[in-house]
């Protein structure tokens, strides 16, 4: 069969055209993507390639409105890029990105080749534009056909007026703060980001417990500028209290268990009245309290608890003031049983050392220095010479007794400890050392 020319030529025609629009679909583009921000913000422009294949070189510029933005970094490159590009800013207005590899970037459907980060300066739409002189290559340094896309930025005016007010304090330890933010003049709608505290349903221009102190509020407007703030939540101040013992490190004495307690709270009324109750807690398994101020306590259980192996006891000291904001103060204090501890030998020789028959009331080196009193309520001495003669007796002894000018040599006391819960004795010998006498 013969073919027509026409038919021939319509062919013909249809091959070229299909390829011809193989060759256009097949051109690389290098687009910039706009974007939408605030001055003074930040702004990020994407560089993205699509049907990019066998191009190892770039050299691209980049221009820019100088007096709209300013050009900060390369936020973000492709990873086949990286560690062989270079970045320079030109011109106060241009950037220069360059590539140059032995392996080819391919890049198919459209990706982000690299971010550039600017400072927005000032509202308006500047234009960001490819210069002419823009080029990619392949391996044997020849241009690749590339469409190249310029694109804009919006960048809006940041304003905006605000007013925030608080409008409820809690307790230093409560989440009560309350605060209320209006909106006098900028961009509605507003969106209000509080950062913690909770929103009544439908309201977000209050919110509801905050902590005291430092607390942030972002604030968008209806061109998403974003407006950040830091304010400062009041609280109202607990009770400064303070609890103390007349030895800083307290102990309950098992067989005399009576402890001093200190309080600041006489001094604080005196000045403002400000705290009108409070409450002591002594820790026993009696929950034995008081109100007093300075509280002579009596630990009564304190040899059950002892025995039952509790080495301590937790003091707390709780008081409120008149703005109904409340605080507790703890102090830890320690069981001790009583160990006499008695130093047999003694020189009374007027030395001005070891001149006294002298008794610790407890081997515990914390209370070495501790009177006798502290210990028991009273300590009956005895002492007695080799034939059985009492030579000294003393009903509340006190680490008081000098030997009498008795000779040197050994004699025997006899020590009767009388406490909370009973009589202790202990007995042994002790010697006099003059070295003369």
């Amino acid at each position: 069969m013969k073919l027509s020319n026409t038919f021939f030529k319509t062919v013909v025609v249809w091959f070229l055209t299909a390829f011809s629009l193989t060759q256009i679909q097949a051109q690389p583009v290098i687009k910039l993507i706009g974007d939408t921000t605030c001055s003074p913000d930040t702004v990020q422009i994407a560089i993205t390639g699509t049907r990019v294949t066998s191009v190892n070189s770039f050299e691209l510029l980049v221009h820019f409105d100088d007096s709209r933005m300013r050009f900060d970094s390369v936020y973000y490159a492709m990873n086949f890029l990286k560690g062989y590009f270079q970045t320079n800013l030109i011109s106060p207005s241009t950037i220069k990105l360059t590539w140059d590899s032995v392996r080819a970037l391919t890049i198919g459907s459209e990706a982000v080749m690299f971010k550039l980060q600017f400072s927005a300066i000032s509202a308006g739409n500047p234009a960001i534009i490819w210069d002419g002189t823009s080029v990619l290559r392949d391996a044997d340094h020849q241009m690749v056909i590339t469409e190249f896309v310029d694109a804009n930025v919006l960048i809006n005016a940041k304003y905006i007026r605000y007013t925030l007010a608080q409008i409820m304090e809690g307790c230093v330890k409560e989440k009560k703060g309350r605060y209320s933010v209006s909106v006098t003049d900028g961009s509605p709608p507003y969106k209000y980001d509080w950062h913690g505290g909770f929103l009544n349903p439908g309201v977000d221009t209050m919110v509801f417990g905050l902590k005291g102190g430092p607390n942030r509020l972002t604030i968008y407007d209806s061109k998403w500028c974003r407006f950040d703030t830091v304010f400062q939540v009041k609280v109202k101040p607990a009770p400064a209290i303070r609890m103390s013992t007349e030895e800083p490190i307290p102990y309950v004495i098992v067989q005399k268990p009576e402890v001093q307690f200190y309080s600041n709270i006489d001094s604080i009324n005196m000045i403002d009245n400000s705290i009108p109750n409070w409450q002591w807690d002594f820790g026993e398994p009696d929950s034995s309290r008081s109100v007093e101020t300075d509280p002579l306590h009596t630990f009564k259980t304190a040899f059950g608890v002892l025995e039952a192996g509790t080495t301590s006891y937790m003091v707390k000291l709780w008081a409120i003031s008149n703005d109904g904001c409340d605080t507790s103060v703890f102090k830890e204090v320690r069981i001790e049983k009583p160990e006499p501890e008695v130093f047999n030998v003694f020189t009374p020789n007027g030395d001005g050392q070891n001149e006294l028959f002298t008794i610790h009331g407890s081997k515990n080196a914390d209370l070495e220095e501790w009177p006798l009193s502290d210990f028991y309520d009273r300590m009956e001495l005895l002492v007695y010479d080799r034939n059985g003669r009492k030579i000294y007796e003393s009903a509340d002894y006190q680490n008081d007794w000098d030997g009498g000018g008795h000779a040197d040599g050994t004699y025997f006391y006899v020590l009767k400890c009388y406490g909370r819960f009973g009589e202790e004795t202990y007995q042994g010998s002790l010697m006099i050392l003059t070295g003369g006498k």
